[in-house]
């Protein structure tokens, strides 16, 4: 296949994949902000709940402004105010939710401990803090966006040396650390259900030095494995996303000059794994539907009633 097709085929890619991503993300989310709300004193449903929240704004910020740029021309060229903002926003949103859902792999973790020591330092009163400086840390950390982004040749971006260390950034904080964190947590929370043999009776979170066994409620181990799902499919989604950035900051680095071909190539598989990378944003409510029968229960009643209100 001529690569002349590519930028046809990714423009396409762009308009139909992310309308379809933000179309069910959106929908899928405010469920979840729904369903979640009246629960929001735990500590996993909190940082769901908020997550969501956050990801419903990404959504909102990220995907159509691109979807207007492939018909209309590119809005961030036409503003440095806005360039630089919607760089920033987009960023410090995306790394919240992300690093919101590390938190929900801690605390499953932490639920299925028998680390005495553990369990105190991070019991629930304390989600609220470490979520607050989650997100505070994010707004701050990644604050060298405004000042290296800009507009260069009709194009918002990052340039030269920037261009480098940026990709240099995502890699490391939002692929690499996140997909290791998640995958330690995840692989540490499945080693303890298995180890423990969970027994389904209510309590809430017990710290006793001389308790053998870990008694989670029966809608916290769904909410468990409901978690460990959207983790999987996080990592799964995730793992081109880094290796095309290393490759384009090594070259740019050693000043490879590209052929137009080469170039081509490069911008479809990056499309190809943002577009992918989008999926995680906005497939929670389909992961939680499918791996969970009481989320779907609660889904139908929630239908059922809102089917109720319309009809009236």
């Amino acid at each position: 296949m001529s690569t002349s097709l590519l930028p046809v085929i990714q423009t396409e890619l762009n308009r139909y994949g992310l309308s379809i991503i933000f179309i069910f993300g959106t929908i899928g989310n405010s469920f979840i902000i729904i369903l979640f709300r009246k629960y929001r004193q735990k500590s996993c449903s909190m940082y769901l709940f908020w997550s969501s929240i956050i990801n419903n704004l990404y959504l909102l910020l990220a995907i159509p402004p691109t979807l207007y740029s492939i018909s209309y021309g590119d809005l961030n060229s036409r503003s440095l105010t806005y360039c630089k903002l919607r760089f920033y926003l987009t960023n410090t949103l995306g790394q919240s939710a992300r690093y919101f859902v590390i938190l929900v792999c801690i605390d499953r973790f932490i639920l299925t401990t028998t680390n005495v020591h553990v369990r105190i330092l991070f019991q629930p009163k304390n989600a609220r803090y470490l979520m607050c400086i989650t997100f505070l840390f994010w707004h701050i950390f990644p604050i060298h966006i405004l000042f290296s982004t800009t507009i260069k040749d009709g194009r918002c971006n990052q340039f030269g040396l920037y261009y480098i260390l940026h990709n240099i950034y995502l890699i490391i904080f939002v692929c690499f650390i996140p997909l290791i964190l998640m995958s330690i947590f995840g692989y540490l929370t499945y080693r303890n259900v298995r180890r423990l043999q969970l027994r389904i009776q209510p309590i809430d979170y017990p710290i006793d030095n001389h308790r053998e066994n870990i008694i989670i409620r029966s809608r916290e181990r769904e909410l468990l494995y409901m978690v460990l799902g959207e983790v999987f499919i996080h990592i799964i989604t995730i793992l081109l996303y880094p290796f095309i950035l290393l490759e384009i900051a090594i070259t740019t680095y050693m000043g490879v000059l590209k052929s137009v071909d080469r170039i081509r190539i490069e911008n479809f598989i990056v499309t190809i794994a943002s577009v992918i990378f989008f999926i995680n944003i906005g497939s929670r409510f389909y992961i939680f539907f499918v791996i969970s029968k009481k989320f779907r229960k609660n889904f139908k009643k929630l239908f059922k009633l809102f089917c109720n209100r319309v009809i009236r």
